[in-house]
């Protein structure tokens, strides 16, 4: 229901179907829920709702965030032009996952801000350190 509301752009509806979830059966409240509205906030640039939501998902259901929420917050930061809270959401939550968390989604949304902030010698060395551990991650796995 939540994508419904996405692709209607209807944040009001989404935040009152969060809260009768809620009301009902808070364990029912999953990351993809929230990434959803996340997500919805990049459509109309609104990154401090979606900071609220990413805030809420954290602290009030205790869910941990994965690069899926993480990346759909960056995308908001993108979208809102503050590309500089991509970088500090990436270098934040970044050391807390492992390689093998699907961290492409979020180095996608990094080099969208390199780029950007015509920051191409930065863009450049990111995109080698991602090319540097993936082959690591491949010697490891054959060995």
């Amino acid at each position: 229901m939540f994508k419904v509301y996405k692709e209607l752009n209807n944040m009001e509806g989404a935040l009152k179907l969060l809260r009768d979830i809620t009301d009902k059966n808070p364990s029912m409240v999953n990351e993809e829920m929230c990434s959803t509205m996340i997500q919805q906030c990049a459509k109309v640039t609104n990154y401090a709702i979606a900071e609220e939501i990413f805030t809420i998902m954290n602290d009030y259901y205790t869910i941990k965030p994965t690069p899926l929420s993480i990346s759909s917050l960056m995308t908001v930061y993108n979208s809102s032009k503050r590309y500089d809270l991509t970088l500090q959401l990436f270098e934040t939550y970044s050391k807390k996952l492992t390689t093998h968390d699907n961290l492409i989604w979020m180095q996608g949304k990094v080099i969208d801000a390199y780029i950007n902030l015509e920051q191409f010698e930065e863009c450049t060395k990111f995109v080698e350190s991602i090319d540097e551990n993936s082959s690591r991650d491949k010697v490891s796995y054959y060995q």
